[in-house]
């Protein structure tokens, strides 16, 4: 029993995490959900290799994001090198994160609100649904929202001057979904100020 514990003990406690993990994450995919991919079929893997039988490791491939990581990477670079093109041959001016806005998007489909940092020529990629967006400012001044989601149809530019846009038809072959996109004011870095 000691050999068995000593051999297999932290392949049974990671691997019983990296399982959590993996279900959770596939319910999480069902309900439209992101989940935690990645973390279980990284546990487990490392669980295995604890043990005299290592080839066992291969078990952590059954969780979908080690699958799925190499073609995010890709598709991720692909659409910067597209967005980049766009952004030189727009002429819009160089981009430059901005600490005193924030970007707002909001799905109401979804009830989801999130929070990120506001900056020009940075390609933001949402995942639920997914949109690949960037917002530029021309030569002029004035600012476009640039969308690609991955349904072939290219990049579409749209007027952003009232600093709020919202984008319809965007989302999975089962639900299309509105996204309302609008840049305020960086709540945390006014609270740091007021300090």
């Amino acid at each position: 029993m000691d050999k068995f514990l000593i051999d297999y003990g932290v392949c049974i406690i990671l691997g019983g995490i990296g399982l959590f993990f993996v279900i959770m994450s596939y319910i999480a995919a069902k309900a439209g959900r992101s989940g935690v991919p990645i973390v279980g079929g990284i546990l487990i893997i490392i669980g295995f290799l604890t043990t005299p039988v290592k080839w066992l490791a291969l078990l952590g491939m059954v969780d979908y994001g080690l699958w799925a990581l190499p073609y995010i990477i890709i598709i991720e670079s692909i659409k910067r090198k597209k967005f980049s093109r766009i952004y030189s041959q727009q002429g819009y001016i160089p981009g430059k994160p901005d600490n005193t806005k924030m970007l707002k998007i909001y799905i109401p489909d979804r009830d989801e609100t999130l929070e990120w940092g506001y900056g020009t020529n940075i390609v933001y990629i949402l995942n639920i649904p997914k949109i690949f967006m960037s917002i530029c400012v021309d030569k002029e001044g004035r600012r476009f929202m640039l969308a690609d989601i991955l349904n072939g149809s290219g990049i579409e530019v749209f007027d952003f001057e009232n600093d709020k846009i919202t984008l319809y038809g965007y989302g999975s072959k089962k639900k299309k979904m509105e996204v309302v996109i609008e840049v305020v004011a960086n709540k945390y870095q006014t609270a740091h100020m007021k300090r």
